[in-house]
């Protein structure tokens, strides 16, 4: 069981150094596109509608490929769309896109979730916060070689090289994953919900949902806004993210045991007000001291803007492992249905939240609209009420 665990961890590095690669490179290729901020925010936006495609068809592929073979498979086309971003040659062919890497990650999200509950089912203690952590490390690595490579690598050649590199990884790990006789079998995937389950699987989506759009959109439009708004160059304004990420892993590696300790409820409640009172405070001060030419470009609202980066980081640390180890135990489901099912309605409440944060970011700007996030992120951490009934800890 410890050698699933430990392949799992590399299959989540694979696919963190997979999928944010093109996040680092995106203010470049928004600019190759000549798109507004807008328009480049409702082409990401179309994700979301892949998320839904993905998480509803995962059931289906889970259920006939089993869920080491879709992570394999569908990790491959992960990886190639992700690739192909640095490709795009028309804001259409990016939004296919990012359709397409949504759609696939849906099932992904499904796959590796399902062997995460299972692998914690069979340990008796906390696993999933490290896992996602390690999804961190990944990403992490993919953030410190572009803040290396972005001045003088193309992001064609970037993200080749990044793409093969976590192929390699995600085939040779993958190897040792739980095989479909230790995973839940196949009685739930299918069939009526019962109806005691919807107000439970609504506020699980729901209160997800609201905790992934603050993340996403740091993730998405940092760049961007160290870039355009603030006046960082080129390189350093990957930073954001590599400091974001870095907290995050950071905290991801204590919070399994704080769950242990406390409950997941808990530590998702106390963290996520923290971050969200913090992260809103401060991305409006750094857009009160930027509209101030001594201020624009410096290495002072550099500094700043990286703090709130920080203070995001503690308050989604601990949503995304305690929501989906959440939906995995909803009664009467299967681990891969409750987390399929979730990650549906979730994706649905994404596809209009990610459109109306590219509308305020075209229409007041991005530094609003990171910050109207902290709201959502203080939703999600008052929701986490709902993570008790389902715990497993």
């Amino acid at each position: 069981m410890n050698k699933a665990r430990f392949a799992l961890y590399f299959v989540h590095i694979a696919m963190g150094l997979a999928i944010m690669a093109p996040a680092t490179r995106f203010a470049e290729i928004k600019e190759a596109l000549g798109v507004e901020d807008a328009v480049f925010g409702y082409a990401l936006a179309l994700g979301s509608l892949g998320g839904i495609i993905g998480n509803a068809l995962a059931t289906k592929f889970i259920a006939r490929l089993g869920t080491r073979r879709s992570l394999q498979t569908f990790g491959l086309g992960m990886i190639l769309v992700a690739t192909l971003m640095a490709f795009s040659f028309t804001i259409y062919f990016f939004a296919l896109l990012s359709l397409l890497a949504s759609a696939s990650y849906g099932v992904l999200n499904a796959a590796y979730n399902t062997q995460g509950v299972e692998i914690e089912g069979y340990l008796k203690r906390s696993v999933l916060p490290g896992l996602h952590g390690a999804w961190n490390i990944g990403a992490l690595a993919t953030a410190f070689f572009a803040n290396f490579v972005a001045s003088f690598l193309s992001p064609q050649i970037h993200l080749l090289i990044v793409g093969i590199v976590a192929a390699v990884v995600l085939m040779y790990a993958s190897v040792e994953l739980l095989r479909e006789d230790h995973v839940d079998d196949e009685r739930g995937h299918f069939g009526k919900i019962p109806q005691s389950n919807y107000s439970l699987i609504l506020f699980l989506s729901f209160g997800l949902a609201l905790g992934m759009i603050a993340e996403t959109s740091a993730l998405d439009w940092s760049a961007i806004y160290l870039r355009e708004n603030l006046g960082i160059a080129l390189g350093l304004n990957s930073v954001g993210v590599t400091v974001l990420l870095v907290c995050k892993l950071v905290l991801l590696t204590l919070i399994g045991r704080w769950n242990d300790k406390h409950g997941h409820d808990v530590i998702v409640r106390r963290l996520g007000i923290i971050g969200a009172v913090g992260y809103m405070s401060l991305i409006l001060l750094t857009s009160f001291l930027a509209n101030d030419e001594n201020w624009y470009g410096t290495t002072k609202l550099f500094l700043l803007t990286l703090m709130s980066f920080v203070v995001l980081a503690i308050g989604v640390a601990a949503i995304p492992a305690a929501y989906w180890l959440s939906a995995g135990k909803i009664p009467g489901m299967s681990t891969t249905r409750g987390i399929a099912i979730v990650g549906v309605a979730m994706a649905a409440v994404l596809l209009i939240l990610r459109p109306l944060f590219a509308f305020i970011a075209g229409s007041i700007g991005i530094e609003f609209a990171l910050a109207l996030t902290g709201l959502t992120l203080m939703g999600s951490a008052l929701m986490s009420k709902h993570l008790r009934p389902v715990s497993a800890l």
